[in-house]
């Protein structure tokens, strides 16, 4: 019995491996669950993915030192340092009194950060080139430069003279090094080039994207400051640009204090061009920690102990007249947790 067992078993595994490598003749399979050059993208909305990185990108541009670098040399913002808190190796206070070295870690940071996003944007719009020319193409690859420029127009307006990169497969060397002037340029001519192929209506489906507001308002500020960029004051260009902003009849100006509330979005008409952030998607932009005292988690209700640590220099704040509704964007005197009780930290009162 155990014989004829054996025998009967090695018969079955022999018909099943002839089974098996007769149906293993034919390997074309057609693939679902991978990308490729004829399956994506190939759509409205799969073109909008691929640009995801790109607005990633710009969420870390003012996340890593970009805003730092351009305010804390001036009056509107001081990090004082606080016992052993804040002095973070004296960067704040090269920043404060102007002693910052192309190697200062909020230089070289905002430096990377920035030129990572213009890399973002070259990589993505190489991903565009074999793709069938359609006008849902067009409009992405414009939306794209118009969001490199924006990239440009801050490296230029922190840096000066910078190299301009336009292709991501460019060579690894180290790329030429143009005059300010000439990145000005560069910003202005792929705005007049790509502006016409955005959206011209301001809705919560472009909103964070490129649209001709967008496109409009950063040539005005580039014009606004020619007399510092290029020497050159361009008054009439800013005009021309502020206009066409205003034809588009899709802004107005709304509440201040409202437009800055963590529940804004696309309702608010005064916004033209927007960086969203959320608190489960889109991670973030959390400057309330790092102005607000620590006792003042009891006063908002706050997740998160704030770190007590960003403030204005006093001669800044004491320039705007008592009636000034601009001051009340500030926080002084006695503070108060959320029941109205005078708030205190150490027995001090805050």
């Amino acid at each position: 019995m155990k014989s004829y067992n054996i025998k009967q078993r090695v018969k079955v595994f022999v018909l099943m491996c002839t089974a098996i490598l007769a149906g293993c003749t034919n390997l074309d399979e057609t693939i679902y669950s991978s990308y490729t050059d004829e399956n994506f993208p190939s759509s409205p909305k799969q073109y909008a993915s691929m640009t995801g990185p790109i607005y990633v990108a710009a969420q870390k541009l003012f996340d890593n030192n970009l805003y730092e670098l351009q305010e804390m040399g001036t009056d509107e913002i001081i990090v004082p340092t606080r016992g052993g808190d804040w002095y973070d190796g004296g960067r704040y206070v090269d920043m404060h009194y102007h002693n910052w070295t192309p190697s200062h870690v909020l230089v070289t940071n905002a430096w990377n950060t920035g030129f990572n996003a213009i890399g973002t944007c070259n990589q993505v719009l190489n991903q565009f080139e074999n793709l069938e020319d359609t006008d849902d193409k067009e409009k992405t690859v414009a939306e794209i430069k118009i969001m490199r420029a924006w990239f440009y127009y801050n490296m230029m307006d922190a840096y000066g003279n910078i190299p301009i990169v336009t292709r991501f497969d460019q060579s690894v060397d180290a790329p030429t090094v143009n005059s300010r002037k000439e990145v000005f340029d560069f910003i202005a001519n792929e705005i007049e080039e790509n502006a016409m192929f955005l959206d011209e209506e301001a809705t919560a489906l472009n909103y964070g994207r490129p649209t001709q507001g967008m496109a409009y308002a950063l040539a005005a500020k580039l014009y606004l400051n020619a007399e510092v960029y290029v020497g050159q004051p361009m008054w009439e260009k800013a005009e021309e640009f502020c206009n066409k902003v205003i034809e588009l009849n899709q802004y107005t100006l709304g509440d201040y204090f409202e437009m800055f509330k963590p529940d804004n979005g696309a309702d608010e008409k005064e916004i033209i061009f927007a960086v969203p952030f959320d608190s489960n998607k889109a991670t973030g932009n959390r400057w309330q920690l790092r102005t607000l005292h620590f006792s003042h988690r009891n006063t908002f209700s706050l997740t998160a102990t704030p770190y007590n640590g960003w403030c204005v220099a006093p001669g800044f704040f004491d320039s705007y007249q008592e009636e000034d509704i601009r001051k009340k964007v500030f926080l002084w005197g006695q503070q108060y947790d959320a029941n109205g009780n005078p708030m205190e930290y150490s027995g001090v009162n805050v």
